[in-house]
């Protein structure tokens, strides 16, 4: 099932229209001297200029897309996603949204995104693919986090088959425990672009965290549930590396 970018910005829009409308019932209110005239003209006020800055932020995430470049907005974009997400994401299921729907459309909004933020080709040493320790075979014995060539290759994950994609680009691989080390790996190593793999939740924390970051998200298939024994999509991967690397065009919406 095709992941829409729409699904949030939808919600965000929805959420713009109700503070607008709020905003202006306050000043009519306001203009005809009910309650504390002042207080409710600065709070109408202050209800316009969000909305006003939210809207503008939408405005240049579609813009960013559609034109295939980022624009001037950038600091409302940032607005819209750390300040509009949080709510994004109670609103949601109000509305019959699932809450995983709207963390999936997040990182598809966020990719899109990401997509725009290299406009060179980088060289391999600025790339780095973070991939989450669960990708591991849970019974594996060779600890992976302190150096991903610790790997034996046995196949019987996909660790070996990440290792040797990154080895093959020539990019920086990290294996992270959780949000927190991931957080410190792109702290130390500063790079210009991530691919992460990790779930929607752990993806979003980490996308608002980072930006303006080019960070491209690619969330994990979980067959055994949470943290164990999850897998990747490999192709997906590899397009993303190509796409910052410059050998291929932006990576397309996951199906």
């Amino acid at each position: 099932m095709p992941v829409r970018k729409r699904v949030f910005l939808g919600l965000v829009s929805g959420i713009i229209l109700a503070g607008g409308a709020m905003a202006a019932a306050v000043w009519a209110l306001a203009r005809r001297g009910a309650w504390g005239q002042t207080l409710l003209i600065a709070g109408a006020w202050l209800g316009f200029m969000v909305a006003a800055a939210t809207a503008a932020g939408v405005v240049a995430i579609a813009l960013s897309v559609w034109r295939g470049r980022t624009v001037f907005l950038a600091p409302f974009i940032r607005l819209v996603l750390e300040l509009m997400y949080p709510v994004t994401l109670r609103l949601g299921p109000l509305v019959g949204v699932p809450k995983e729907r709207v963390q999936l459309s997040f990182v598809a909004v966020n990719n899109a995104l990401a997509n725009l933020g290299v406009r060179s080709p980088l060289q391999p040493r600025e790339v780095l693919l973070l991939v989450p320790h669960c990708l591991q075979r849970a019974e594996c014995p060779h600890r992976i986090t302190v150096d991903a060539r610790n790997c034996r290759r046995c196949g019987k994950c996909q660790i070996a088959a990440v290792v040797e994609l990154a080895e093959s680009r020539g990019v920086n691989l990290a294996v992270a425990t959780g949000g927190g080390m991931a957080r410190k790996l792109i702290h130390d190593l500063r790079p210009a672009a991530v691919i992460a793999v990790a779930c929607e939740r752990d993806l979003t924390s980490g996308l608002l965290e980072t930006f303006p970051l080019p960070v491209f998200g690619i969330v994990n298939d979980r067959p055994c549930g949470y943290c164990v024994n999850t897998r990747v999509n490999l192709e997906r991967v590899e397009a993303a590396l190509d796409h910052f690397l410059g050998v291929s065009g932006p990576v397309g919406e996951e199906e």
